[in-house]
């Protein structure tokens, strides 16, 4: 028994077959603990199904948001280490560009592991470089400079979307850029401006995140600098220090407390707020062709 998780129009289910074949194409041969595994590809079912590990798991925006992850700076930073543990493996596949990374492209389990499960705008490239169509959708508040000005994608744009992601789990998963429309968005960060600190978040790691918003995509570090810098703090931030590869949750660290300002008691940052939740659903597919590279 497989299973394959989707949401309506989101994740696993693709109603154009090119893109459906492109999705699976790109997870083919993936083998990370914090990327969520394909095991094989439904084609006798309409619509046809991408299948996973079966993985019990919570979006982690929603987690976030709903406390359901004790909010401590050695758990985010848990998490943190986690997301570009995932996003190092895929830079190091030369290359996978996700497009559209944000916190609702990972889940967290109960035992506190974070997969990245989200491939549907993902493409494998040779050069780093992929430019995509104009006409597309593009997710202004967590895409980089080049995106917005061509959409022009590299790992380095995921860079700076990782950053945001990150913001958005010292931030307890409230939206970024909170109050601004997606014209003033585009105009606030061409103009220099970036998302503020967010109070539960370290001074020294917030410099780490803040250097993924640089204008110049070749200033900005890659995902494997960006995990050997998280990987430094390991002794100041995880408590008791543990083993990168196995990154463990520490309830008795110390958490970084703020005021209750805002709603439902949290400390809003004049740029963040809730974001919508998105539900996923997981389903039980009997029939299945296991997946070894390209399935025709």
């Amino acid at each position: 028994m497989v299973s394959g998780a989707f949401a309506k129009n989101d994740y696993h289910l693709r109603e154009d077959d090119d893109d459906f074949v492109d999705q699976a194409n790109v997870m083919a041969g993936l083998d990370h603990a914090n990327v969520l595994k394909l095991l094989g590809v439904s084609f006798k079912l309409k619509p046809m199904f991408i299948v996973t590990e079966l993985f019990s798991c919570r979006n982690l925006k929603e987690a976030l948001w709903n406390n359901d992850v004790d909010q401590n700076v050695c758990n985010l930073f848990s998490i943190c280490f986690q997301i570009t543990s995932a996003m190092a493996y895929l830079e190091s596949q030369k290359f996978i560009i996700i497009r559209n990374l944000s916190a609702k492209s990972f889940v967290i389990s109960n035992k506190a592991t974070v997969k990245l499960i989200n491939f549907t705008k993902a493409r494998k490239v040779v050069d780093d470089s992929y430019v995509g169509d104009t006409s597309e959708s593009v997710n202004v508040k967590r895409s980089s400079l080049e995106v917005l000005d061509g959409c022009n994608y590299s790992s380095k744009s995921d860079v700076w979307s990782a950053g945001v992601v990150m913001w958005e789990v010292f931030s307890e998963g409230e939206k970024p850029y909170i109050g601004l429309s997606p014209e003033l968005i585009i105009r606030f960060v061409f103009q220099g401006g970036r998302l503020s600190k967010p109070a539960l978040c370290p001074s020294d790691l917030f410099d780490v995140i803040h250097k993924c918003w640089l204008p110049q995509p070749k200033n900005r570090p890659s995902f494997q600098q960006l995990k050997l810098k998280l990987a430094g703090k390991s002794s100041v931030y995880l408590y008791p220090p543990q083993p990168f590869e196995k990154p463990s949750f520490s309830p008795d660290c110390p958490s970084f407390k703020s005021p209750p300002i805002g709603s439902r008691g949290k400390s809003v940052d004049r740029l963040g707020l809730v974001n919508t939740r998105v539900n996923v659903s997981v389903i039980i597919i009997l029939d299945a062709i296991l997946f070894f590279g390209f399935i025709k």
